[in-house]
């Protein structure tokens, strides 16, 4: 929605592409989609196909002859058909391209530890986000930054950057198109609910990469005592004990900042979970909330502890 509302600032946004209308929630009521209900309220045209590909859909681009075609998180393929019926047509992404080319590349980047990552807008090409880069804006990864602090700065960015392109078309001086560097390219497949599957001989730098990646979904998880836990924050990496005495998974101190988990190398704090019918606790919550103490392990699977 930040995207539209910048188009419409920027320049006469001739119509708006979006999904068609869904049931949603419990009661399963057919619902317009964010984008939709920002557009009419703009007083902007939408359109809703099923495919993108439809003959029906290419005429209407058609008549709409737009001068540029903005693509945000579309999730298909734009094929040439549409894309030509424009003078430039092209996909807000949020990496720095040629990395994390594909759906998932906030989650990713928290994932692989980046300490950066970005925006890029680029040309529509015929396979994902392989097209000549436009323009970049570089976003920080901070140390506390999970999926859905890292998406709203890189949103923010991003529509700052799409404002200054469109103003550069809107007075002749549109970027170079830079091809992009294509035997640089790392992917950023699709983030599922198994992805934040966390596995405790993994290092601690890393389960706590993926609590942070998994924040924007439906959480990091492991098991104790057979029931799902999910991780929802943890912050700072411990140095513990030599000697073997402690087991990858074993909590090793419960205190007011939350537990100390080991892990195949150092340790995790957690400092927000939830277990399997209970509700979120913080902290100081986490050994009443999740029924864990000093000595119990999480383990990868829901067998027995």
């Amino acid at each position: 929605m930040p995207f539209l509302r910048a188009c419409a600032e920027e320049s006469e946004v001739v119509g708006v592409v979006t999904a068609p209308d869904r049931p949603k929630g419990r009661g399963r009521q057919v619902e317009p989609s964010p984008v939709k209900v920002v557009a009419e309220e703009l007083g902007v045209p939408v359109h809703q196909p099923h495919s993108c590909r439809a003959h029906d859909f290419v005429e209407t681009v058609a008549a709409l002859r737009p001068d540029i075609i903005v693509a945000v998180a579309y999730g298909q393929l734009i094929p040439a058909s549409v894309t030509s019926k424009a003078d430039r047509a092209v996909n807000v992404h949020f990496s720095l391209l040629p990395q994390l080319r594909g759906a998932a590349p906030i989650q990713r980047a928290l994932e692989l530890g980046f300490s950066t990552t970005g925006v890029t807008v680029q040309l529509l090409a015929p396979s994902i986000d392989s097209g000549d880069v436009l323009c970049q804006e570089v976003v920080p990864i901070r140390r506390t930054d999970d999926a859905v602090s890292l998406m709203d700065r890189a949103v923010r960015a991003g529509v700052e950057t799409i404002r200054r392109f469109l103003s550069c078309c809107a007075a002749g001086t549109c970027p170079r198109a830079i091809p992009q560097s294509h035997d640089l390219a790392t992917t950023a497949p699709k983030w599922s609910a198994h992805s934040g599957h966390v596995r405790w001989p993994a290092p601690a730098g890393h389960i706590g990469n993926v609590v942070a990646a998994a924040a924007g979904g439906g959480g990091a998880y492991c098991f104790v005592s057979g029931a799902r836990l999910k991780m929802w924050r943890s912050r700072g990496i411990w140095p513990i004990l030599d000697g073997g005495a402690v087991s990858a998974g074993q909590v090793v101190l419960a205190a007011a900042e939350g537990l100390l988990v080991s892990a195949g190398a150092g340790a995790l704090l957690l400092t927000e979970g939830q277990r399997e019918g209970r509700r979120r606790s913080r902290a100081n919550e986490l050994v009443s909330g999740l029924g864990a103490q000093v000595g119990d392990t999480f383990a990868d699977e829901p067998g027995p502890v």
